[in-house]
């Protein structure tokens, strides 16, 4: 799957469209995180839709099959910590 068929399925789960199709969100940067990171800090986090995300839990197993792909288009961090400072996933395995 190429990064903009993976993009935008990403933002069928994002109901703020115009702010999450920003480039910003489409490869790991240290000023954002991915719309794959997003998705999977969700879904870890809260198990269910929310912060502008629906379909949390279908995209996350979704983002799990295509793992290889993400890291490959550099669309998910190595690894992630959650806003207490645990970490939710490290060296891609979320």
């Amino acid at each position: 799957m190429n990064k903009k068929e993976i993009i935008n399925r990403l933002l069928e789960s994002f109901t703020d469209k115009k702010e999450y199709s920003k480039p910003v969100y489409h490869s790991v940067n240290d000023r954002k995180y991915t719309l794959a990171d997003l998705i999977i800090r969700q879904w870890k986090n809260n198990g269910q839709d929310g912060f502008d995300m629906v379909n949390v839990k279908n995209t996350y197993y979704w983002l799990k099959e295509i793992k290889d792909d993400l890291i490959k288009h550099n669309l998910v961090s190595e690894s992630a910590m959650n806003n207490f400072g645990f970490t939710l996933w490290d060296n891609y395995d979320f």
